[in-house]
């Protein structure tokens, strides 16, 4: 650190008499215009001089220096004890993204997926493995490495054939690559989107497990075509069927992923397919998260998913009715989904407000029992005017 001190100028007290002479001006302002100018110029380029030597010095920190990674290579070539020591060194590097370039230019991350294509029977190195390429997947351009059909159908064999803590890093790289488009094609067409499938309609699949399994379908059905064969797969009755089963504030971050899964399918299924979705259970379900979300991120899901089925009323809207009576109606003590939505848009701003708004005016088009519904709660919320498109959500991210 530069430790050079910068001399300034004491305070400078001006005289009340008059100065007869230049000379005499001089001796209370000892620098000229021309001086200062000199002076000031000098502290800022010392000051500039002094960023970049420490923007310099952090950039540094991050480089690799040369052979940095020879004594890992050396390891990962050698036994499994020895490629078990280095994973767990290499796990340190991969926690830090400026690390992700390097480990892939320096040929590690290669020598990563040759140990991967072995299919090691040893639950350690595997874990220690797994948990390091998931970390280098957050790296587009490792993803783009990681992506080729024979190390997907690697990865997916080894989540058929290990435990359930490899199979979650093994879950939590899929996340990340599933964010490339051209790997989503890959995975459909090597099989592992069956595979996911099958895997979240299994009862004997654990709940970590199929937590991280939802998070990568999600990101997946954003593509039609895999929206298309996981609907033939039955993916959205199991989804609906989960999603009336679990919602609970137990199981609020694992519904609410449910709930951006079938609202993914709603916007443009099939109609027979929307009548698996828009029903009275599914409507309730919907209400129960609404009673229990504790976030705006959470509420703001559920209005979103609400959004995206109340979208088809205009092309099917007696698929949709089911779901529309189910949200106005009230059976119970509980305030209706209807009623909810109405205390979001008195009692919050910003995006909870404007997404209640959308679904409150939604309702009212077009649909005589849901304006009933609306105007005995309040005339004034008829006004509020039609709904916008609605957007996708938000792919899900692996940290």
């Amino acid at each position: 650190m530069d430790t050079r001190a910068v001399a300034v100028p004491t305070s400078v007290v001006v005289s009340t008499q008059a100065s007869s002479s230049s000379s005499s001006s001089s001796s209370w302002w000892p620098l000229s215009t021309k001086g200062w100018l000199i002076v000031g110029g000098a502290v800022v380029s010392g000051l500039v001089l002094y960023l970049l030597r420490r923007r310099t010095r952090a950039a540094n920190a991050w480089q690799s220096p040369p052979g940095e990674y020879d004594d890992i290579l050396k390891s990962l070539r050698s036994s499994e004890p020895q490629q078990t020591v280095a994973l767990k060194q290499l796990y340190e590097y991969s926690r830090y993204p400026k690390k992700h370039d390097s480990i892939r230019q320096t040929g590690v991350l290669e020598i990563l997926l040759q140990i991967l294509a072995q299919h090691p029977d040893n639950d350690v190195l595997l874990l220690h493995l797994t948990r390091v390429v998931a970390n280098l997947a957050i790296n587009e351009e490792n993803r783009l490495v990681l992506g080729r059909a024979s190390t997907v159908s690697d990865l997916f064999y080894l989540l058929e054939h290990t435990e359930d803590r490899i199979k979650e890093h093994i879950l939590r790289c899929l996340l990340n690559l599933s964010l490339e488009d051209v790997i989503e094609d890959v995975i459909r067409e090597t099989g592992g989107l069956k595979q996911l499938t099958e895997m979240f309609a299994s009862p004997h699949t654990s709940p970590s497990v199929l937590f991280q399994t939802t998070r990568v379908l999600i990101n997946l059905v954003h593509n039609a075509n895999n929206r298309a064969l996981t609907t033939q797969e039955g993916l959205v009755q199991q989804a609906v069927q989960r999603l009336t089963a679990s919602a609970t504030v137990e199981n609020i971050d694992f519904c609410l992923r449910l709930l951006n899964l079938v609202g993914l399918f709603a916007v443009d299924c099939a109609p027979e397919v929307l009548a698996q979705i828009a029903t009275k259970e599914t409507a309730e379900a919907f209400n129960n998260l609404l009673s229990l979300s504790q976030s705006v991120d959470h509420v703001s899901t559920v209005l979103q998913a609400t959004l995206k089925i109340l979208a088809r009323k205009h092309t099917q809207p007696q698929e949709v009715q089911p779901f529309i009576d189910a949200l106005i109606e009230k059976t119970g003590p509980q305030p209706s989904g209807l009623e909810h939505v109405v205390a979001f848009y008195k009692n919050s701003d910003g995006p909870v407000l404007e997404l209640a708004r959308h679904v409150l005016a939604d309702l009212a088009e077009n649909n005589e029992k849901a304006t009933s519904a609306i105007n005995e709660i309040d005339p004034a919320l008829l006004s509020l005017g039609s709904s916008p498109s609605t957007t996708d959500s938000a792919d899900e991210r692996a940290s």
